[in-house]
């Protein structure tokens, strides 16, 4: 990370979410919930953190940019939240909120999908092995299946503080996965309910008018006294799983909050002596 005096030249250290770095931290260094290197495989048979950055920032660069660089190395981002600079990685995570044509402007949601020739099948991956003198190398991989159905197409990206064949492997699986399978963008106009979200944050699309199922809808009104919801469609008993599932804004933002939050029993209900689950 920058040095403490080539931050302080730009933002105040408190500026910064250094528990949110933390936890990208731990996430980064591959360990358990206590704290123990569990670690990912590494190119020579042993183990190694999932992400690393080696690098020397010898020029004089803008912070900013040399802050979003590094959080490349984690396939992270950096955002702006109440005065402060915050970061979002891609770890595991449950969603937090469901969009479905109920609660979008107009009930519309808009797709649009990326080029053929940006949905990458093969991949050259440059990096620096610091098992073999930090030698500059390539790690080259392919999806066979993909090139057989849709022909070779090709690209290469340098890495940013990447010294491991293992983890310029990681990379390269995951473009060569996401350009492939995740395609598509979808975005739409909504109202408040979206201020729960964060950049980086999972949600849920269910849009009736794609998929040609409806089992979406709001929550009108909750009876206490009799543990029933109303609802505003009918609910229908001979489809999916015959269960409601809560989407409920608690203001949380980790993984364990979210998770622990759908294992509690506060706000399950019955209705019609059938149970809906709250998560």
């Amino acid at each position: 990370f920058p040095s403490h005096d080539m931050v302080c030249n730009y933002v105040e250290p408190s500026q910064i979410n250094i528990w949110e770095l933390y936890r990208i931290g731990r996430f980064c260094d591959a360990v358990d919930d206590d704290g123990y290197f569990v670690g990912t495989a590494s190119a020579n048979g042993g183990l190694e953190p999932r992400y690393s950055c080696n690098v020397i920032i010898a020029d004089k660069v803008n912070v900013f940019d040399a802050i979003k660089s590094l959080t490349s190395t984690f396939r992270g981002n950096i955002f702006y939240s109440a005065s402060m600079i915050d970061f979002t990685d891609d770890r595991v995570k449950l969603p937090i909120a469901l969009f479905n044509n109920q609660n979008v402007r107009e009930g519309i949601f808009n797709y649009t999908n990326s080029r053929r020739d940006q949905q990458y099948n093969t991949l050259e991956v440059a990096y620096f092995d610091k098992d073999d003198g930090f030698k500059s190398k390539v790690e080259y991989l392919e999806d066979p299946e993909d090139i057989k159905a849709r022909g070779v197409l090709r690209t290469s990206i340098d890495t940013f503080g990447v010294t491991s064949r293992a983890h310029a492997n990681r990379i390269g699986k995951h473009i060569i996965y996401s350009t492939i399978n995740e395609n598509q963008a979808v975005s739409f106009v909504c109202g408040p309910e979206i201020l729960s979200c964060r950049p980086g944050d999972l949600i849920i699309v269910e849009d009736e008018l794609k998929s040609l199922q409806k089992n979406i809808g709001r929550v009108l009104d909750i009876d206490y006294a009799n543990k029933a919801l109303r609802l505003d469609e009918q609910f229908d008993t001979g489809n999916f799983l015959n269960e409601v599932t809560l989407f409920i804004p608690t203001g949380q933002r980790t993984y364990d909050d979210y998770y622990n939050l759908s294992v509690a029993q506060i706000g399950r209900a019955s209705c019609r002596e059938r149970v809906f689950r709250a998560v």
